[in-house]
């Protein structure tokens, strides 16, 4: 089998009317998104969120999931995947970073622009600590504290703009491969690639963005798009231990246990009820704060994730809230009401280790290994066929075949690292981010094979 296919394969049609997606204001136009099947991750799956692109397609028939064995190199729970629009990215024990999927923009930094049908090795230097996918780019931390990125670099979310161009669809883009360092940062602990911009936090617990800032997303007064990095906030910056980038918001953790948002509020998404101020983008009107404003909760949190139009995160306790846009069932509170714009509980009472956000759904890791999912299932991305649930407002259990140790959302697909060094994914496939050889939509997990001969003798 060749792991690299240089022809895309249409993705699935939404069955209801788009709603605002990376894509939209990643490569423009529109239109050329319907060519290449599709749109983090945010998944990024990283543990921060997701980053989400939304493709207009014919619907490729589903797949049965086929039996493939990780077997080398293999993965642990620390090192969680993390998928973007339509490729998947995650780490190896000795930090060797994989990623699979469509590479047109340079996202997958594995030296090639087609599609990977499974993993293959990111080139760099220096191994990495952590990873996170975004739309169309992918960033990471590398051992000596530096972050690297590559992919799409229209806005400057994989950093300078180096002149280095690539061709999708017939059309040009800024784009950086091989993977280039981020100038001006201090040593830092993690990144969180979002739509068109990234985050990374510290080793001293301060919040830096980059890139795309037409809705405010970097969380600090500047011009439509950054380069280089700037700290967030206007005044002494705040101290945060974990961050998560959406579609055009960003949120971070603070070490109090409080949650910090900024950028794009349409929906509700940053859960404040501070007044926003107005961003205007071509002819919307939209309010947005590049001002980091406290989520509108008393409750104690230590993670957070974020969506295309939503956000949740991970109390004290084990809980999950989520708030925003609901128009999916995305925020798992029982009905689809359109939004909720400040936190509610997750319906069923679960405890949870770890969320992921994906564009209009939601997963949950229990600390018993189960994957509970919520929201959209055109693509199957619930684990569940989407002609028999279409989306539901409370989490369904998916059935992976094992303990699951992590997990990660992208656009309309998700995954696990599983014991035993299995990785799982499940949902949309159009563009091979799922990693078991193949290209369409699957309506149940499958294994991400781990035998193709491009990662052989990986560390």
């Amino acid at each position: 089998m060749d792991p690299l296919d240089p022809t895309p394969q249409p993705d699935r049609p939404r069955p209801r009317a788009p709603k605002p997606a990376f894509a939209a204001q990643i490569l423009k136009p529109r239109r050329t998104w319907r060519r290449w099947a599709a749109a983090a991750a945010i998944l990024a799956l990283a543990a921060g969120g997701a980053a989400v692109i939304h493709l207009l397609a014919r619907r490729p028939p589903p797949v049965q999931a086929p039996v493939a064995v990780w077997s080398s190199p293999p993965v642990v729970g620390e090192n969680l995947p993390t998928g973007g629009a339509t490729h998947t990215c995650l780490l190896t024990r000795a930090g060797t970073a994989l990623c699979w999927g469509t590479g047109e923009v340079g996202q997958l930094g594995v030296g090639t622009r087609r599609i990977a049908l499974v993993p293959m090795a990111v080139t760099a230097a220096l191994p990495f600590s952590r990873i996170s996918a975004g739309a169309s780019h992918t960033c990471g931390v590398a051992s000596d504290g530096s972050v690297l990125c590559w992919g799409l670099n229209e806005e400057g979310q994989a950093g300078a703009n180096s002149g280095a161009q690539c061709i999708s669809a017939g059309l040009t883009y800024n784009c950086t491969s091989p993977p280039a360092p981020i100038s001006g940062l201090p040593r830092m602990r993690l990144v969180r690639a979002g739509g068109s911009f990234t985050c990374g936090l510290a080793e001293d617990g301060v919040a830096y963005c980059w890139g795309g800032n037409r809705r405010g997303q970097l969380g600090r007064t500047t011009g439509l798009a950054s380069d280089p990095a700037g700290p967030v906030g206007s005044g002494p910056s705040p101290q945060f231990r974990d961050l998560a980038a959406g579609q055009f918001h960003a949120c971070g953790v603070t070490t109090a246990g409080t949650i910090l948002c900024w950028g794009w509020d349409l929906y509700g998404q940053l859960g404040s009820t501070a007044r926003m101020a107005r961003c205007t983008t071509g002819s919307t009107v939209d309010p947005c704060t590049d001002t980091p404003v406290p989520v509108n909760t008393s409750a104690s949190f230590r993670t957070v994730t974020a969506g295309a139009g939503h956000t949740c995160a991970l109390s004290a306790r084990g809980w999950a809230f989520c708030w925003g846009s609901n128009t999916h069932g995305q925020l798992g509170i029982g009905s689809t009401r359109e939004k909720a714009p400040s936190p509610v509980e997750v319906s069923g009472k679960h405890e949870f280790s770890a969320l992921a956000a994906g564009s209009y759904f939601t997963c949950g890791l229990t600390p018993s290994g189960e994957v509970w999912c919520w929201g959209d299932n055109a693509s199957g991305q619930l684990g569940t066929p989407p002609d028999s649930l279409g989306q539901s407002a409370d989490p369904v259990r998916v059935a992976v075949a094992g303990r699951a140790l992590s997990l990660g959302a992208g656009d309309r697909h998700a995954c696990a690292i599983l014991d035993g060094d299995r990785v799982t994914c499940w949902g949309n496939d159009g563009a091979a981010q799922l990693g078991d050889g193949q290209k369409a939509v699957t309506e149940l997990p499958v294994m991400v094979r781990g035998d193709g001969k491009p990662i052989a003798g990986s560390r």
